[in-house]
């Protein structure tokens, strides 16, 4: 007969390798995720992600395409300074909405070296070669995602007022009773 006595472990060492346990799962999580992603895993984890339009993704906004948009003396290099006049009088058809797809259509590098090497005139003849002959309906989707991606870009920027408030009971105020405001307009079909 087997005389050996059988020690159950005590609910403190239970919950202590509970507590091992889950520390260790937490810190294979942690290196997990720290890791770099490849392919369609980091895409699915991007902050901001590509718009598939047809045949083209659009590409989110960066900073330099707002020199490459300047560049052109288009409309959408006025967003930069805050003035959005011109982006809501903008219509998508035509040579700066060319541009406009191309640029946002190719990966920031591409973009950046066809200016180093041929300046605007490279740009405006290859978006002409490439946007030329869509009708309406194509730009216009294509119109939208770009302004989905202006969107996106301007929202991700705090405000900022550089000037001191005078009153910290003003500034309770102000903060009660903002309300955020959009920067950028809402698509409009062209009339006509």
């Amino acid at each position: 007969m087997n005389t050996e006595t059988v020690i159950q472990p005590t609910i403190d060492q239970q919950i202590a390798e509970t507590a091992k346990r889950q520390k260790l799962e937490d810190q294979a999580a942690r290196i997990a995720l720290a890791a770099a992603r490849p392919g369609p895993l980091r895409d699915v984890f991007a902050s901001q992600q590509d718009i598939k339009v047809g045949k083209y993704a659009v590409r989110p906004f960066f900073d330099l395409d707002f020199e490459f948009l300047s560049e052109l003396e288009h409309p959408f290099a006025s967003f930069a300074v805050g003035n959005t006049k011109e982006l809501e009088e903008f219509v998508p058809r035509g040579p700066q909405a060319w541009q406009l797809f191309y640029i946002m259509t190719k990966p920031v590098a591409e973009v950046d070296a066809e200016f180093i090497a041929g300046g605007p005139a490279a740009i405006k003849a290859a978006a002409r070669k490439e946007f030329a002959q869509y009708q309406l309906g194509g730009l216009f989707a294509l119109y939208q995602a770009v302004v989905k991606q202006l969107t996106t870009y301007a929202s991700s920027v705090v405000g900022f007022d550089s000037q001191e408030a005078p009153d910290k009971k003003e500034d309770e105020k102000e903060a009660a009773n903002a309300t955020p405001k959009s920067s950028v307009p809402p698509p409009t079909a062209p009339v006509g």
